[in-house]
């Protein structure tokens, strides 16, 4: 979905019962996009006007994956992963259920000491676990501290279920 404020690290209302109106309109899963930053990410289990019920997921927005802005919260984003399994049951009828959810943290880096291939994506993770444990540094103690401030930032806004 192309929806959301742009800059916003929260859902609107407006969103919210989009979202709502997709699930009951046979939409699983939802990745927005549009705010070029992060916002939550939801996992629930929805009954339909039949009575049954299915899983759904969205994420508001995944945040810029590669773009050179500066505004706060625009250099963040995530990689999303989700498993999914596809049930049969005995009169044929289909179902998924989403039985994973995670992301790996990413981070858009701009290296303004080079004329060419100054921008890399990050991945958050990696680079905090070399530094912290290699004695080589690989990046500055600076950068460091900016992909651990990203990280954090991220889990608070994404939410602590992922």
């Amino acid at each position: 979905m192309h929806w959301g404020t742009e800059y916003a690290t929260t859902e609107s209302s407006q969103q919210e019962e989009l979202a709502d109106f997709l699930f009951q309109n046979g939409v699983d899963i939802i990745i927005g996009n549009h705010p070029h930053v992060l916002q939550s990410m939801h996992k629930k289990t929805i009954e339909l006007e039949d009575g049954t019920k299915k899983d759904c997921f969205v994420a508001y927005s995944l945040g810029n994956f590669m773009a050179d802005q500066t505004k706060e919260n625009t250099t963040s984003s995530i990689i999303l992963k989700i498993q999914l399994t596809k049930h049969i049951d005995e009169q044929g009828n289909k179902t998924i259920t989403i039985d994973n959810i995670g992301y790996y943290p990413t981070y858009f880096y701009k290296d303004t000491s080079v004329s060419s291939q100054k921008f890399r994506i990050l991945d958050i993770n990696e680079y905090i676990n070399n530094y912290e444990t290699t004695n080589t540094k690989s990046i500055s103690k600076n950068l460091y501290n900016t992909l651990v401030d990203a990280k954090n930032n991220i889990a608070n806004i994404v939410g602590d279920d992922f």
